[in-house]
């Protein structure tokens, strides 16, 4: 007897379920669990028997778009050497500036010039204005304590810090500038706002109009250093949800050196175990940009990218390479730099394909997802799919991944402590290779959707 849910029909012949299904193909049947060619909302996994061969070998034909046209970066992290202050013809407003043991905190509301300058008791230096014995040293032999006398810690006071939107903070530690800017400081209608050479003038102006300091753009661009950045790719891919379901589709069979966490609308992938100063720290973040920006403390920033931006972000996926250190800058930025920093000029210069790069770790690259889809097209001319057995399989090792934040180690461990037995490493290689089948038999659409925002992606 075969029986489904309230007003389905009981039969003992499948033709006569067959046939009614066909009668009422326009309801939603999302809700009975199993009958998945009726989701309409998700991601469709294909019907081997339904599913018409002419649809397959179409090649991918891109309907996505990337919206910045040139390599872009939404967070900067900037020192100047002072040493070369003259050399960018740079002025610092030394009394919008309060000497600090910890310029790299902002100054808090209590902070102002008036109630710690004006209202001061006694002859105490709080501005950055040199003292006649800082004035009059200039023992150019020694650097170090020559630059620290001249331009001592300090950061602006709050009342002197004219916000600007995506200027994060700006101070002064151990003689060097150190400017912090998001891509917001640029953002306009329509424009969500990333660092490139398009933009980097409008942005440098903006940290200019603060008066806390000013200097000439070009060799400031030459002689500033890269302390960190994220390099952004806005893609709009009408559909983000379809997207972010196909990367969790994907990335359970890349995770040997990365973790997979959930991050806001997507995820973040980290280095498997902890930071070191000696190799490269760097995470990568893959995100629906309209949830980002309809949180509570990005108002003003919705307000300036328009009706047209906040539209235009709910169709955007964000992939963000985040390096933290010299290390991981030179990786992707400046391979062929061995040691020492990136310069702005050089990092607005690049012309690799850093996000590219990153997702070539994870092996998904164009080749990679042309030879999974040719396989799936292979196994449906061939009829060779996995056995029942084998989908079992497959799905068992993705949930242990789930449980586990797909982490192969983990999954290796909790496998080892239940069964006493010890697992070797080609085991994982297999398991590796039942995954890549399960995803090409299973989710080829998912293999499509890579395949699609790949080809439409510059860097």
């Amino acid at each position: 007897m075969v029986q489904n849910l309230k007003n389905t029909p009981v039969s003992d012949d499948w033709e006569d379920v067959e046939e009614w299904y066909e009668n009422n193909s326009e309801r939603d049947y999302s809700y009975t669990g199993d009958n998945i060619y009726f989701i309409k909302n998700e991601v469709q996994d294909y019907d081997f028997e339904k599913e018409p061969k002419t649809d397959l070998n179409k090649l991918v034909v891109p309907h996505v778009k990337q919206i910045p046209d040139i390599i872009s970066y939404d967070y900067l992290k900037l020192k100047f050497n002072l040493l070369r202050a003259k050399d960018a013809k740079l002025i610092i407003n030394r009394k919008a500036f309060m000497r600090s043991a910890t310029p790299k905190i902002p100054a808090k509301e209590n902070e102002t010039y008036n109630s710690l300058v004006v209202n001061a008791e006694g002859p105490m230096t709080l501005t950055m204005e040199l003292t006649p014995e800082e004035a009059e040293y200039n023992d150019l032999s020694m650097e170090y304590t020559y630059i620290k006398n001249k331009y001592p810690n300090a950061k602006p006071f709050y009342s002197r810090a004219k916000k600007r939107m995506g200027l994060l903070h700006m101070y002064i530690y151990n003689g060097e500038l150190i400017i912090m800017i998001t891509g917001k400081i640029v953002s306009d209608n329509g424009d969500f706002g990333l660092i490139s050479w398009n933009t980097i003038h409008k942005a440098l102006e903006i940290v200019k109009s603060t008066g806390l300091i000013d200097f000439e753009n070009e060799a400031f661009i030459n002689i500033a250093e890269v302390l960190s950045v994220h390099v952004t790719n806005d893609i709009d891919v009408g559909s983000v949800t379809q997207y972010i379901k196909s990367f969790s589709c994907y990335l359970p069979m890349r995770t040997d050196n990365y973790n997979v966490l959930k991050y806001k609308s997507g995820y973040i992938i980290l280095q498997t175990g902890k930071p070191n100063k000696n190799k490269p720290h760097y995470e990568f973040c893959i995100y629906n940009k309209g949830a980002e920006i309809n949180h509570k403390k990005n108002r003003l920033y919705k307000y300036s990218i328009g009706e047209e931006g906040t539209k235009l972000a709910e169709r955007t996926l964000r992939l963000e390479l985040r390096l933290f250190n010299f290390l991981a800058i030179r990786k992707f930025v400046a391979p062929e730099k061995k040691e020492g920093t990136v310069t702005l000029r050089e990092l607005l210069n690049c012309t690799l394909q850093p996000i590219r790069t990153m997702l070539k770790l994870l092996e998904i690259t164009d080749k990679g997802l042309e030879e999974a889809r040719g396989k799936y097209i292979t196994m449906f001319e061939d009829e060779t799919f996995p056995t029942q057995a084998e989908f079992e399989r497959m799905q068992g090792l993705i949930y242990m991944l789930q449980q586990h934040n797909y982490n192969l180690d983990k999954v290796r461990s909790y496998i080892e402590v239940e069964t006493h037995r010890k697992t070797h490493s080609t085991y994982f290689q297999n398991k590796r290779a039942t995954l890549q089948q399960y995803v090409t038999c299973y989710k080829p659409r998912t293999v499509a959707l890579l395949q699609e925002l790949l080809s439409g992606m510059s860097y």
